[in-house]
């Protein structure tokens, strides 16, 4: 019961605010969270296709300096939910069904 409280929580707030202000022109592919305790209470994971390195650069840059996004950031920081974030670019393999 713990877990789901946390996806509503991720879902009604921070992933709801970011999708709506700062994704718009990115590609999603989805939006995860751990299927068990503990870290399906301080996780969440999203996945963003993009054509290149360079685009991904340019897209984040872009993102980052978006007043909107700016605000949600601040907001998120004192009300503490987001914790650290992780970054891990990735290149599909070769018998991967997603290119």
């Amino acid at each position: 019961m713990q877990c789901r409280a946390a996806c509503r929580r991720w879902s009604h707030g921070f992933a709801h605010d970011f999708k709506a202000t700062c994704l718009a022109d990115l590609k999603v592919v989805g939006y995860w969270v751990p299927e068990g305790a503990p870290d399906c209470n301080n996780t969440f994971i999203f996945l963003i296709a993009h054509s290149s390195p360079e685009e991904a650069k340019k897209n984040w840059d872009a993102m980052r300096s978006d007043p909107e996004f700016q605000e949600m950031i601040k907001s998120e920081q004192a009300n503490k939910l987001v914790e650290k974030v992780e970054v891990t670019y990735m290149r599909p393999t070769d018998f991967s069904p997603i290119k």
